[in-house]
């Protein structure tokens, strides 16, 4: 994708997306608890992004 047409997304969803893929690459493995503790931990950040966010302050 070039530079020019290459979209910002928000901080939440960059975080959440992150650890998405994080989640995948536990479940190729079959480390079912390891990608449920990164998915909950994503949700977590994302959260924690949004309600920062909310709040007036800059998101980490």
């Amino acid at each position: 994708m070039s530079e020019n047409m290459q979209q910002e997304f928000p901080a939440y969803y960059t975080a959440l997306c992150a650890r998405v893929a994080d989640a995948i690459d536990a479940l190729e493995q079959q480390n079912y608890g390891a990608a449920r503790d990164v998915l909950i931990s994503g949700m977590q950040e994302a959260e924690e992004i949004i309600l920062t966010q909310v709040d007036g302050s800059p998101a980490k």
